[in-house]
């Protein structure tokens, strides 16, 4: 096991200033967030990273799917997550495959 000088490292939150999650909730098997974004102040990158903490974070629910919201651009993002290879307690996020992307704005 390594260890790690607090000097060299650091943890910061996924969720950045300019990111709202909503709503939040499960129901059999499925994750759904719904959040906003200030798109003046918060990169793709960003939303990126959100998006994959939020992966990570469903699985700890023993979610089987989630399903992401953001209600700034009216996009849903689907990701299976049965499809993720677990090694030891690694989690490969190359392995994170978003199956739907569809444009919710007729849903309103």
């Amino acid at each position: 096991m390594d260890t790690i000088d607090g000097a060299s490292g650091s943890l910061s939150s996924a969720i950045i200033e300019g990111i709202e999650v909503n709503e939040a909730f499960l129901v059999d098997g499925t994750a759904t967030i719904h959040y906003t974004v200030n798109e003046e102040t918060v990169s793709e990158t960003d939303q990126i990273v959100f998006e994959r903490a939020l992966q990570l974070t469903a699985l700890d629910f023993h979610a089987d799917e989630l399903h992401v919201m953001n209600e700034t651009k009216n996009i849903k993002s689907v990701y299976s997550l049965l499809n993720l290879v677990r090694r030891g307690e690694r989690m490969l996020l190359s392995k994170f495959k978003r199956i739907k992307k569809v444009d919710i704005a007729f849903m309103l």
